[in-house]
């Protein structure tokens, strides 16, 4: 707010109430000599009991934006990270909106800042989701997103889409199908298509009064592994489903299931995907190895950890698989699917 001191914002929570974002400041000449302000924000029912890594900004005249990753009993349940956006007065927040910037209680504690174009790039977490002792011996134990965008439209509702910069990694374009019908009832898979453990998907489906279109983006039938995304027209459900041996070793392929707006305990906190009449559903999918980042409309996020028997140690290139579509309810007309492999960022 001025130049004479700078700001702090720390995410903790009251006892016996909810979470808050702590304010502090401090001279810029001193730097070290900080005093507490008060609260950025306490009271609010979707902080949770607790709440970490609080990322705030003024965005634009009318919208200053809070991102922040409230603490449930359950860390996985509740949200992995929330955004609120309102007016900043007196040194308080005032919200007038929230939601999910992540379906995924496993997208967590981002952190962003200001392009040099003037665009608002997010980092986040992606924690595992396999159980801590299996993870403890592997060379990693959580690793970060692909690079978002945060936008905030007119009505104070903010949009999240994958960073351009990412189609530098693309290698050649694969046409995964040609446009033309889904029909109801029937299968199609494709066929002589080579797909790499980390691949780009693009999708675009023409909208329907109802019925609901799946798509199998990886499918290993010998180990009864799936990477599914589904979207039904009639009810809005956008919805990914893993199902793979989360205890590393046991044998067991379990699903787990994150629907946008369903997986969300936190009140007044809606997640939950909607078309506008007559928009098609555009996907954007990347699967890296053992992450799945879904953009839905340039606008939604729902992301996952998976783990496959084949292709996911590090320095192992995988055998590739296949990908399918099945439409039921009415017909559907898939009118483009791309894919590329995508190329490591060390390369």
């Amino acid at each position: 707010p001025d130049d004479s001191r700078l700001h702090m914002g720390i995410g903790s929570g009251i006892v016996g109430g909810t979470g808050c974002v702590l304010r502090y400041s401090t001279d810029v000449g001193s730097r070290t000599d900080w005093r507490f302000d008060g609260f950025l924000l306490r009271d609010h029912l979707a902080l949770a009991a607790n709440c970490e890594c609080p990322d705030y900004w003024q965005h634009d005249d009318a919208n200053w934006v809070l991102l922040a990753s409230p603490q449930a009993d359950n860390p996985r349940r509740g949200a992995g990270t929330i955004w609120l956006t309102g007016d900043h007065i007196n040194g308080e927040f005032r919200p007038k909106h929230q939601g999910l910037l992540d379906a995924s209680p496993l997208y967590y504690a981002p952190k962003s800042f200001w392009h040099v174009d003037g665009r608002r790039v997010v980092w986040g977490w992606m924690r595992e989701a396999r159980p801590v002792d299996k993870a403890i011996g592997r060379e990693w134990a959580g690793v970060m997103s692909l690079p978002r965008e945060v936008e905030v439209n007119d009505a104070g509702i903010v949009a999240v889409r994958p960073s351009p910069e990412v189609e530098g990694l693309r290698g050649e374009r694969l046409t995964i199908l040609h446009p033309g019908d889904a029909t109801p009832g029937d299968v199609w898979k494709s066929e002589g298509v080579s797909l790499t453990p980390a691949v780009e998907h693009l999708i675009e489906i023409e909208p329907t009064d109802s019925g609901l279109v799946a798509l199998d983006l990886f499918k290993d039938e010998r180990n009864d592994e799936l990477i599914e995304m589904s979207f039904d027209f009639a009810t809005h459900e956008l919805k990914l489903r893993l199902k793979f041996d989360w205890e590393d070793g046991s044998g067991v392929a379990t699903e787990r299931v994150t629907v946008c707006g369903a997986n969300c305990d936190l009140p007044n906190v809606d997640g939950t995907f909607i078309l506008s009449d007559g928009e098609p559903l555009r996907l954007q999918v990347f699967l890296d190895h053992s992450v799945v980042e879904v953009f839905a409309n340039d606008r939604a996020a729902v992301s996952g950890r998976y783990y496959p028997r084949r292709g996911n140690e590090p320095g192992s290139s995988g055998d590739t698989y296949s990908v399918s579509a099945v439409a039921t309810g009415r017909q559907l007309r898939i009118t483009r699917w791309d894919a590329w492999n995508i190329a490591s960022i060390w390369e």
